[in-house]
């Protein structure tokens, strides 16, 4: 009975010991509130739930970052690209998203969005540069202009579900080039060819700089999403009848 004892009831009575002394680990006792955690948290007090941490993380994402964090989010960036987002934060403030790879605003200037990626795309046309302003307006392109906008300037992208056209260049003055330059092509006022070259002689001489100080054309106020249309199920052949 004895070895019973020792074997059985010690080793549980240290296992108790050895737990309560865990749990009051990092401990403090206050006269008034009791026990309190190593973070000072009384235990009679709710622990935050799950909603309430996600709540608050989306508050902290929702904050639009300032300049200085900004400034040193860029300042390893590729040349290219850290010139044209500091361009962009004198022009429109701080972007209301910033990781270390991209920096985002909405709604700036007559934009729907512009995006500064650190990279540094290449692009031949006019001249060789590198592509990484992408800037996006509500503009619903007809499908069978999707193959001459590429045609036209590879760096113009068109959108046909949410009814968006962007350009994507180096500076901001490019990309109201290029798009007022698409408007005029989408409505038979130039040819590819001759857009093309319209827009080489004011990239390299100068001329006409009213193509990139703004639009020329009305940008669209409302939205211009084309969800397209559902597609009926195909229907199946009938089976020929077993044979008897």
């Amino acid at each position: 009975m004895r070895d019973l004892v020792t074997k059985g009831v010690w080793p549980l009575a240290l296992l108790a010991a050895l737990l309560l002394t865990s749990g009051l680990a990092g401990c403090r006792y206050d006269r008034d509130d009791g026990y309190r955690g190593p973070s000072g948290r009384s235990y009679e007090e709710p622990y935050p739930s799950a909603t309430d941490v996600h709540r608050e993380r989306a508050e902290i994402l929702l904050r639009a970052p300032d300049r200085e964090v900004v400034e040193r989010i860029i300042a390893d960036w590729k040349t290219t690209p850290r010139q044209a987002a500091t361009d962009l934060i004198a022009r429109y403030g701080p972007p209301a998203e910033a990781t270390r790879t991209r920096l985002v605003w909405h709604g700036n200037g007559p934009w729907k969005r512009t995006v500064v990626v650190n990279e540094e795309i290449a692009h031949d046309f006019p001249t060789r540069h590198f592509d990484c302003v992408e800037q996006t307006i509500d503009y619903r392109v007809p499908p069978d202009w999707f193959s001459a906008l590429a045609d036209f300037d590879g760096s113009i992208i068109a959108d046909r579900t949410p009814g968006e056209i962007s350009s994507r260049c180096d500076r901001e003055e490019m990309n109201f080039l290029a798009l007022n330059l698409a408007n005029e092509l989408i409505c038979g006022q130039r040819s590819i060819e001759e857009a093309r070259l319209f827009l080489a002689e004011v990239a390299l001489a100068g001329v006409h700089d009213e193509y990139q100080r703004g639009f020329l054309f009305e940008t669209p106020r409302a939205a211009q999403a084309d969800p397209d249309r559902p597609l009926a199920p195909m229907s199946r052949p009938a089976r020929p009848p077993a044979r008897p």
